[in-house]
């Protein structure tokens, strides 16, 4: 018998073909680098790791564990071949991820574990065991970047991304717009696991009052597309000057403050777009997890929830004194040296998933994790 296998089940292109076990370009996808310090240390301990593409073209008699990133295309093959279901992960809201959440209890049972957001917990029934997502971050230090009195007012990272896509041409294309928009609204309703804000348009709705306005400035894909999200708002966006950027936190760092808001409101779905503004050294602006302070002080961030709208957030940010900007400033450098950040390091979820997985071919003692479910992912 061969050396044991961990099998990365991903339907992401992009981390296929083993490519995700590449550190370099596995950083360019927020929260993916963990795969890559994931294979690095199956590797020192006799095993292999390959993503589930490659695992299902080979003809394998070692043990396999399998860690599937939601539900994939590969995933019934991968369990069918005999790889033990040990890890089920998903790094995506349900805003997003709506398929998937809308099985959840269905998808997560043959699983022996499952990292979630905490507002999924009450769909995780056992034997499977919950643990809440902690964002991973592979930074962990305040980039240097240029001094606060010549820094520009405010930037937004944020693409041109909506939760159903536009049709594309033909009646067909724009049937199956029409069908995915109906299931949303019926998921919407009949389901308790989809009733949060959905924060895309609110998003849009900031680029459009903030566009024209002295030192705003957009970063993000997609807004030289053409239709989609209804062309006032695409028109506010060139006038924000939207473009493409490549190291979010370097251009984040000209900004005093940042408007950091999550698709949705749903239960610690806390991601990197407060994280990266802590990095650059600026002020996030931050809507999303309803149960944000559970994870962040409250000290650390603008709390967008304080306002009546954009008006009244604009008049405060104009208004904000220096010493109150220091105070934020200075509490979020306290947490990231704190041992409240630790819960968001890749290094715990990459520690933890190897005492999941063990490194003898079978699960290891799970009694030895901490009793309260603390764990730490993506």
């Amino acid at each position: 018998m061969g050396r044991p296998v961990v099998v990365f089940d991903t339907a992401t292109p992009q981390f296929q073909r083993n490519q995700v076990f590449n550190y370099e370009y596995a950083s360019r996808f927020p929260g993916a680098a963990v795969w890559a310090l994931l294979h690095g240390e199956v590797t020192k301990r006799g095993w292999d790791m390959v993503t589930s593409d490659v695992f299902v073209q080979c003809s394998r008699l070692e043990p396999a564990v399998c860690i599937s990133e939601m539900v994939t295309p590969y995933t019934r093959a991968v369990l069918r071949a005999g790889a033990i279901p040990a890890v089920i992960v998903s790094g995506e809201s349900p805003n997003v991820a709506w398929r998937f959440y809308s099985r959840l209890s269905r998808h997560v049972a043959p699983y022996a574990h499952a990292f979630l957001f905490r507002g999924a917990e009450a769909w995780v029934k056992p034997p499977t065991r919950f643990h809440p997502v902690y964002w991973a971050n592979s930074r962990s230090a305040v980039f240097p970047g240029i001094p606060w009195e010549k820094r520009r007012l405010l930037v937004m990272v944020a693409g041109n991304k909506q939760r159903i896509a536009p049709p594309g041409g033909g009646p067909t294309a724009r049937a199956r717009w029409l069908a995915k928009r109906l299931l949303w609204r019926y998921l919407r309703l009949a389901n308790p696991i989809f009733r949060f804000e959905d924060l895309y348009t609110k998003r849009l709705e900031a680029i459009r009052y903030f566009a024209g306005k002295e030192d705003f400035q957009l970063y993000g894909v997609g807004w030289d597309r053409p239709g989609g999200v209804g062309r006032p708002y695409l028109e506010a966006a060139r006038l924000a000057g939207a473009r493409p950027v490549y190291d979010k936190v370097k251009a984040m760092s000209g900004f005093k403050f940042a408007v950091a808001f999550e698709n949705c409101t749903f239960p610690g779905y806390v991601t990197e777009k407060i994280f990266d503004c802590f990095f650059a050294g600026c002020i996030p602006i931050y809507y999303g997890a309803p149960d944000i302070s559970d994870f962040v002080p409250q000290e650390a961030f603008i709390d967008f929830r304080r306002f009546t709208g954009f008006e009244d957030l604009q008049r405060y940010l104009r208004d904000i004194s220096p010493a109150e900007t220091k105070r934020y400033r200075d509490s979020a450098s306290a947490f990231l040296e704190s041992p409240g950040f630790n819960r968001f390091r890749e290094s715990v979820f990459v520690h933890e998933l190897l005492c999941l997985v063990g490194h003898t071919g079978s699960l290891c003692d799970v009694s030895t994790l901490p009793a309260d479910g603390q764990s730490r992912a993506l």
